[in-house]
């Protein structure tokens, strides 16, 4: 079992709650998102407090944060508002702005090689590739099923930065081939190349294996049960009842994956 290592106070006027958090490649620093700011905390002293980063380009609850691969001192930050930023560390300033996202940034990371940025938004279908040796272009545009406001994660193969994995709301798990997506978004969004089916609900977690090739997924979405109306008999004094309708298939799990090449 785990234990209690350290407590981090954050001496703000207004109580604020962490949205997102990512510690840094080395460990040394954890980074946390807020409403219109982010926050970096030293690991190794648990008692210093930070000036926060504050940037006009975020409005609203910064709710995705990946650190760069390579470089240690910069870090991507999305938004509910829709923004999408690269930040220095060393400055606090954001010096590269993404746009092109029309809705809230519910995740975000950056391959191995630091090379992309992939970020994927609530209620929308698409997961966007940056290129980060051009920054602000857009590789390529991925698509997937996607319809309701929760979060749902992807992730990259760290082995060779060669596949792009996530879900669907139908408990489907899609993976892109990265090496054949084309760098000319003008040939149209980029399709799987290898899907199947891992949940009876939506796949909102995706995660594999830094070492092995195991890729772990987890099911389950916020619902509400159904009320069906049952007809009343002939007394005088029966009322009219409702019954809740069960019928509605849901799963919430985590699955565990030997994934092995994918071809």
């Amino acid at each position: 079992m785990g234990s209690l290592s350290a407590v981090i106070l954050i001496l703000i006027k207004q109580l604020s709650p962490a949205y997102s958090v990512e510690f840094s490649l080395d460990g040394l620093k954890l980074i946390g998102g807020y409403l219109k700011r982010i926050q970096v905390f030293d690991v190794e002293r648990p008692g210093k407090i930070s000036a926060p980063i504050i940037s006009q380009e975020h409005t609203g609850i910064v709710s995705a944060i990946s650190c760069h691969p390579q470089l240690r001192s910069v870090i991507a930050a999305g938004s509910y508002s829709s923004s999408l930023a690269l930040y220095s560390l060393q400055t606090q300033r954001p010096f590269v702005i993404l746009q092109g996202q029309k809705k809230g940034i519910t995740h975000i990371k950056f391959s191995g090689d630091g090379t992309k940025l992939f970020s994927g938004t609530r209620n929308d279908d698409d997961i966007f590739c940056w290129d980060m040796r051009n920054p602000g272009e857009l590789l390529a545009v991925y698509k997937r099923e996607l319809t309701t406001n929760q979060k749902y994660y992807f992730d990259v193969t760290p082995q060779d930065d060669r596949f792009l994995i996530t879900g669907t709301k139908r408990g489907q798990v899609l993976v892109y081939d990265l090496s054949s997506s084309s760098s000319n978004t003008d040939q149209g969004d980029i399709l799987p190349t290898t899907s199947f089916t891992a949940h009876k609900d939506c796949v909102n977690g995706i995660s594999v294996h830094p070492n092995l090739p195991l890729l772990a997924t987890s099911s389950g979405q916020r619902s509400l049960p159904q009320l069906d109306d049952v007809p009343s008999s002939d007394s005088d004094d029966s009322e009219n009842e409702t019954s809740l309708n069960t019928t509605e298939l849901k799963e919430n799990s985590m699955k565990l994956w030997w994934i092995g090449q994918f071809q």
